[in-house]
């Protein structure tokens, strides 16, 4: 079957840097080489050397593990590694070698910020309060303006805008050149924030250990609660079981106490009776009382009641996990 080329992301065509090598300099000078695995590093420079003018090439991940000597967990952990940082482009089958991420000065960074605000400058709380209180007071925004000393455009922008404090921009982490591993390292095991600690130390990391807990717990996802929703109608359904209140006195000793338990599943309405025994009298007796007290309900599911019980009333073992109707029990109280 033959297969069409086509370019994943045409607007970061690779080309030859100034010093003419297909592998940039950046890559070292900006400490990508510190952000991944070595694993990684081997992929990107097998796509670099197999992909055409236009950075494509197409492998199957068996042919690439077999090339690199990878595994397929360990395959994909490089692959994910280089999406990441934003290296490569995938849609299986195909590989686009991307061109690096053009720098961002810090002088355009604050021009996005200006752009994302409509070209007006970010204004302190007390700035704010003003403008309303001038709005209030039927102030025009160029009135404003001049008696505030800001642009029109600033003062037209906070008029309906509510008050956002200003977000301290970023700042670079030591843990930054170390975060591809972190992430390859927990693809591949379910380490603990100490176990990646000592794995970062012993890589050259000097900081303190709570940065890397911080950013284990914010990368790894969180396992979900495995639960499953029950749905009854009314009268369809009624939990029993039996449980343990210690001992009471009765004459000159003490009896162990215990207490029968009939939950309505609809409801929720319970019914409660204390007996000194578990015995099957007992447990019969207190199903009577129990219907009588709540009504009958279509059927009966025991959650946990003793084995010799089990075996008298149903021949086989539904603790927990099926039900009985009440006409199951006529004629055994």
């Amino acid at each position: 079957m033959s297969m069409t080329k086509r370019v994943l992301n045409p607007a970061r065509l690779r080309q030859v840097p100034a010093h003419f090598s297909w592998l940039d300099h950046r890559l070292v000078r900006e400490r990508y080489l510190e952000r991944a695995e070595v694993n990684a590093w081997a992929l990107y420079l097998f796509l670099v050397c197999v992909a055409d003018a236009q950075g494509l090439s197409y492998y199957g991940d068996v042919s690439l593990g077999r090339q690199l000597g990878l595994s397929p967990e360990r395959l994909q952990q490089a692959r994910r590694a280089l999406l990441a940082l934003d290296l490569i482009a995938y849609e299986p089958p195909f590989y686009q070698v991307l061109s690096l991420p053009a720098p961002v000065a810090p002088g355009e960074r604050l021009g996005r910020l200006r752009a994302a605000l409509g070209g007006a400058a970010m204004i302190d709380y007390a700035t704010w309060c003003a403008i309303r209180d001038g709005a209030a007071q039927h102030l025009t925004p160029p009135q404003l303006a001049r008696q505030l000393g800001l642009d029109v455009k600033t003062v037209r922008l906070w008029l309906d805008r509510p008050y956002a404090r200003r977000r301290a921009p970023p700042r670079a982490s030591k843990l930054d050149p170390f975060k591809g591993r972190i992430v390859g390292w927990l693809d591949a095991q379910p380490l603990s924030a100490q176990q990646v600690y000592q794995r970062l130390c012993a890589a050259g990391y000097t900081e303190d250990v709570s940065i890397v807990k911080d950013y284990v717990r914010r990368i790894r996802p969180r396992p979900r609660e495995a639960f499953l929703t029950l749905a009854f109608a009314p009268g369809e359904l009624a939990q029993v079981d039996w449980g343990d209140a210690g001992t009471i006195a009765v004459g000159d000793s003490r009896r162990r106490l215990s207490f029968f338990v009939m939950v309505l599943a609809y409801s929720r309405q319970m019914y409660v009776e204390f007996t000194l025994a578990q015995t099957m009298e007992h447990f019969l007796a207190a199903h009577r009382h129990a219907f009588e007290a709540l009504g009958v309900p279509r059927r009966v599911m025991p959650d946990y009641v003793s084995r010799h019980i089990i075996g008298v009333l149903w021949p086989s073992p539904l603790c927990g996990l099926a039900a009985v109707t009440p006409g199951d029990l006529s004629g055994l109280a």
